[in-house]
Order: C-alpha cells, then structure tokens, then sequence
C-alpha cells in the first residue's frame, strides 16, 4: 500500500486481490477449528470446506440437517455468511469509490485503487444497506412466526445470499412469500437504494441493468411454474409458489431449496441452472455471470453481426445510459471466457470423485455460482474425497471474489 496523503491510500489491484483472497481463508480456518474441535466435523477437510461455503456465501454444507444443529452453531454459521457479505461488500465499496482505477508507472501500468474518503463513504452506504435489509427481514421473520433463532439465521442467510437450506423453518407461505422478496431485493444494486433515499431518481431511471434482470425472473418465474403444471408435479398453486420460490433463490444464487428439484422437469431444471449462471445486479452480493455483463456480452454480438451487414456502421455498447469504453467490454468477454474456463476445470477435476458427470456438473456449478443448495445431489456431500472438497472450496473463492474480471486488468504498454 502506498501513502499519496493522511486520508488518502492506494493498493494494487493485485494486492486487493490476494489480500481479499487471504482474509476469506484465514476467517475459514478459524472458523474450521470451531467446527473440527468441538467435534460437529471431525474430518479437517470437511471443516475447511464448510467454512469457506459459509464465508463465501455458497451454501453447501456437510450438516445435512441445518435445523437440527445447536442454536449456538447454527448462528455461528449464519453469522459467517453475514461476516463473508459484508467482506464482499468492501470490496465492491472499493470498485465504487475508484470505478476505473489508476494506471501507474512501467512498461506495464499496473491499476491501483483508493483507500480514502470516497472509499468510506461508499462503505458506509452499502453497509447502511445491508444492515437496514437485515433488520427488517428479521422483524418480518419473527412478526410471519418464525422463533427467533430462525430468524436470524434466515434473515442473516437470505440478505448476504448464503442459503442454507431453510427445512420446515419457513413456517408458512407468507414468511416463504417474505424471504423471496428479500432474496429479490438483495439481488438489486446496492448503490440504487441510495439513490432512492436520495431521490436521484434519474440514476434509477437510466439503470437498465435492473429492468433487464426483473425481467428475466418474472419470465423465468412464468415458464418454470408453468412446467410444474404441465408435467403435472405439483397442483396449480403449489407450482407457482414453489416455482417462483426457487426461482428467485437461483437468480439471487442465494440456493434455498423448499423441495427436492431433481424430480422436476428437466425444463425447469434447465432454467433453474441457467438463473443461477446468470446471477443478479452488479454490485450486490449475488455471484454468477451478473447482468450487466450478459448485457455487454450479447450487444457486443449484436454490433458484431450488424458490422458484418454494414461495415461502415459506428455503433457503441452502451450500459445504464453510458457508453462502455473498449477496454471494460474487452474485460467483460475476458471474464466470461475465463468463467467457463474454470467451470470445465473444475467439471473435470470434481469428475474423479463424483458418481456421474451430471453430477460432476451440479456440484461445479454450485460452488462457482455460489447458489449451492439450489442444486440436489444424488449422493450424501460427506461421500466427497478432501481432493474434491479442496477443488470446490477454491471454485467457491473464485465465484465469490471474481477474481480475475473485477480486480486485475488487461496489461496495456504505454506508448
């Protein structure tokens, strides 16, 4: 970190990243002691692996039933995934206050970010978010029925989108009703809330990203509940509600899983999977591709075909209203092909381990969306070789941190 004035601060992006990286590891070690000597998990790789799923956010766990554990550990564990979005909300407090960056120095210029003013201002908005979803989610918990104890782990699990899955804690549809709003409204830029107090409303208004994202759900929300009904799964009720349910939980990649989806559809399976790879609002506390990249992506495309038809067209991508300058689109399609790079990876190494390639691929896409228990396996999670468990924590971290796209840029040579 260099000094440029008493309340002004600097660290490149590099070190943003690995000291980002070392403070999610070492809170999961510690967090795995309590785990391993009280004796919950008595295999080390397993407590390290549902550490990281908790501070990470991603929901998996090696407790097959949550709502049975102690109160003690339950919090405890809800209380990581709180600790691990608000780390994350740091950081994106740090992409807000200095958005592109400054190149300095060498041959190769390296992008720095500061640690100042701006920097606590940003912090302190979205933390003042964050902290406001999770009382009032907390108080609809309790007002809905739900003890307290749940309470807290529910509302402390859906606002940083961690989803454990919540069992028969939901009392009844009006606090399932309440925990998918929220799961909705933590998946919704932060920086907007802001601006609504603010009543800026014309930044909300050019914010396409969000009309985009609630969109998709609403669609995706129709055509999974309409092939519950179809296929004749559930009632006509219940398949709204449980389709709706679960599909809010995947765009959030929060994972809560009311029912087991695998003898869904194969249709709504799909759709279930592709919400959770395309994941909610850049900055907030979803994982996944984020809207406004799938935004930036498939207008790159488009410009790329009308070009073709009429090579002498000047057309710019735009994003919220303002153009995207060259070198973000560039590290948007980076961050894509490098995303899927990992989740083929990952899909093999894991591959060794899991019992057929499907499931190979719904624990790959788990752990790199950070959705978790949105997925359902055919197997217990504890069947899983440390080698596995050590390959997930890291596609945990990777989906969390989103290492590569949002902290290190393409190298450019001065000239």
């Amino acid at each position: 970190m260099k000094n440029t004035d008493r309340n002004n601060r600097i660290m490149s992006a590099r070190r943003v990243m690995v000291y980002s990286a070392l403070a999610f590891l070492a809170l999961s070690v510690i967090s795995a002691a309590v785990y391993y000597f009280t004796g919950y998990l008595k295999n080390p790789a397993q407590a390290f692996f549902d550490s990281v799923s908790a501070f990470s956010t991603t929901g998996l766990s090696m407790f097959g039933k949550p709502d049975q554990l102690p109160v003690w550990l339950r919090i405890f564990r809800a209380s990581s995934q709180w600790i691990g979005g608000g780390i994350t909300l740091a950081i994106l407090a740090l992409l807000l206050s200095s958005p592109d960056g400054d190149s300095m120095g060498g041959e190769t210029a390296e992008t720095y970010y500061r640690f100042g003013r701006s920097f606590n201002t940003a912090f302190r908005r979205l933390i003042l978010v964050y902290l406001s979803l999770t009382a009032v989610l907390l108080i609809l918990l309790a007002v809905t029925g739900c003890g307290f104890a749940d309470s807290v782990c529910m509302a402390f699990s859906t606002v940083s989108t961690g989803g454990m899955s919540p069992g028969p804690v939901l009392k009844n549809g009006l606090s399932e009703t309440v925990v998918m709003l929220f799961m909705m409204l933590t998946s919704i830029s932060y920086p907007l809330y802001y601006y609504a107090v603010r009543k800026r409303t014309g930044k909300i208004e050019k914010n396409n990203e969000v009309t985009v994202f609630l969109g998709l759900m609403i669609l995706f929300c129709v055509l999974v509940s309409t092939s519950l009904v179809i296929s004749g799964t559930y009632g006509f009720r219940e398949s709204i509600e449980l389709g709706c349910f679960h599909t809010v939980s995947n765009f959030s990649t929060t994972g809560f899983a009311l029912d087991d989806i695998s003898a869904w559809p194969s249709f709504a399976q799909s759709l279930l999977t592709i919400a959770s790879f395309i994941g909610g609002s850049s900055f907030s506390l979803t994982s996944g591709i984020k809207i406004a990249r799938m935004i930036v992506i498939v207008r790159i495309l488009s410009r790329s075909f009308i070009v073709r038809l009429h090579p002498k067209a000047v057309i710019s991508t735009k994003l919220n209203g303002a153009r995207v300058p060259r070198k973000m689109a560039s590290q948007m399609s980076t961050f894509l092909l490098t995303f899927f790079a990992f989740f083929a990876a990952g899909t093999f190494l894991i591959s060794f381990d899991a019992p057929d390639l499907m499931s190979s691929f719904g624990l790959c896409a788990a752990a790199l969306t950070n959705t978790g228990n949105g997925f359902s396996f055919a197997f217990s999670m504890g069947s899983l070789n440390a080698f596995t468990l050590i390959v997930m924590s890291v596609l945990m971290l990777v989906g969390r941190l989103e290492l590569y796209a949002l902290l290190i840029p393409a190298p450019e040579h001065n000239s």
